[in-house]
């Protein structure tokens, strides 16, 4: 760098030395040498850039914010010392280690989907986080999550998981999604009563029971399972989206009593009867393709509720 010079030219464009953001649009790939320079950058997002090598912006000792999925990074150390970090997603990458992550105590969102991670020891110290995704990873030790107590929202969709006790000190979940995971029980999720987002779907699940105290519950993704029984969702009462296709349903009667369900899915399950569908105040839109529903049940069901979107 030239003394006294106060921008450099990126991508054709004047950068000053002193920006905190890369303006809309620019284009870097590859080679993130020219960042080094922006020594006062807080928040950095560049996807597809076919990025590998992350040394350059082991000095940018000011970003909190760091977004670089979908590139080509496996190497995370010249990020162990970029102690402001908040904000770190790496979606879609090559990444296995993530020992040079465990100083980072400030982040409160981490996302790592679709990479390589296996050991998940280095994050047992970043107490702070309020965001995990880990989601298609080849991870089979999860227990290194129970003691991040602050986590609100959880993405581990795609992990197989036959124990999910490692769920039982994070009380302050709100959303929680477990698809694709071949989980068959679900007694561990009886104590996060501030669920309002749960996503199970594509599993084994067959007895909903431990459901039937979240009453907080606003949406709920069942999709292909093994469910026949639908009396523990009565004790949801704040539903509003309920996705069940695919699994044994027949009797729809426990779903009666949530008043503001708006959205119900039940595509491909063996349901004949849409009767206790009627009187659901709030309902505007219902899935029943492939349902075998008798033709007078289906005649009076929108007789009675022409504001609802029925797709059959």
């Amino acid at each position: 760098m030239i003394p006294g010079r106060c921008s450099i030219l990126i991508d054709g464009q004047k950068i000053a030395l002193d920006t905190t953001e890369l303006p809309m649009g620019l284009q870097i790939t590859k080679d993130l040498t020219p960042l080094a320079a922006l020594k006062h950058l807080n928040k950095l997002e560049l996807y597809w850039s076919s990025i590998s090598d992350l040394t350059p912006l082991a000095e940018l000792k000011q970003l909190t914010t760091l977004d670089l999925s979908r590139n080509r990074i496996i190497d995370l150390k010249p990020l162990s010392n970029l102690t402001q970090l908040k904000k770190l997603i790496l979606n879609q990458n090559q990444v296995i280690d993530l020992r040079p992550l465990d100083n980072l105590t400030q982040l409160k969102v981490l996302c790592l989907a679709e990479n390589q991670c296996v050991d998940l020891s280095p994050l047992k110290g970043l107490t702070l986080l309020s965001i995990l995704d880990l989601s298609h990873n080849p991870i089979t030790d999860l227990s290194p999550l129970m003691a991040l107590t602050r986590i609100m929202e959880l993405r581990l969709s795609g992990i197989r998981m036959t124990d999910l006790s490692f769920l039982a000190n994070m009380k302050q979940l709100r959303g929680l999604y477990l698809s694709e995971c071949q989980i068959v029980a679900l007694p561990p999720l009886v104590d996060l009563t501030r669920l309002e987002r749960l996503d199970l779907c594509n599993n084994r699940i067959s007895d909903l029971t431990p459901l039937a105290g979240l009453s907080r519950l606003a949406a709920l993704s069942l999709n292909h399972n093994q469910i026949t029984d639908l009396s523990p969702l009565a004790y949801a009462p704040q539903l509003c989206e309920l996705f069940l296709e695919h699994n044994t349903i027949t009797d729809l009667t426990p779903l009666t009593k949530l008043n503001w369900l708006s959205r119900l899915y039940l595509e491909g399950n063996p349901i004949t009867d849409l009767t206790p569908l009627i009187d659901m105040p709030m309902l505007r839109e219902l899935n029943i393709r492939g349902c075998p529903i008798q033709k007078r049940s289906l005649t009076a069901f929108r007789k009675a509720r022409p504001d609802c979107y029925v797709e059959i």
